[in-house]
């Protein structure tokens, strides 16, 4: 190992950069999942979408993140940790909106929407509690 200097850079192998990918995908997929499903939120499996896809092809993630609807809050994140006020609006929204829809047009059990009601609860802390960009 010495012979090779402390600062080399390992080379990116095929197979790793093939599963990264195949990551990014598929926390693409289940973010958007997470935009029309009240419980799975879409924000986390972005930005894992994001840490993935950078990994494994830099060239797609500069595409994705210029994108105006997905990448913008993504890269308000990753540079400022922070989400637009407009952002939280529509995530409070959408998430009681489609919840409600849910649970006055389907027939389930008391337990079943009381712990919906919960875990829509603890994402709307969560929302509440991103700091925002003004």
């Amino acid at each position: 190992f010495a012979c090779y200097g402390a600062h080399r850079v390992l080379p990116s192998f095929p197979t790793r950069r093939s599963s990264d990918l195949v990551l990014a995908t598929l926390f693409f997929v289940i973010g958007m999942l997470g935009v029309v499903l009240p419980v799975l939120p879409t924000t986390p499996f972005l930005l894992l979408m994001s840490y993935f896809l950078i990994r494994s092809s830099p060239w797609l993630y500069k595409r994705f993140i210029r994108l105006a609807i997905i990448g913008t809050p993504i890269r308000d994140w990753r540079e400022k940790r922070s989400v637009r006020r407009h952002v939280k609006i529509v995530a409070y929204v959408m998430v009681l909106g489609v919840v409600v829809m849910t649970l006055l047009s389907t027939h389930i059990g008391l337990l079943i929407k009381v712990s919906t009601l919960f875990l829509v609860a603890v994402g709307i802390v969560v929302i509440w509690r991103l700091p925002v960009l003004d």
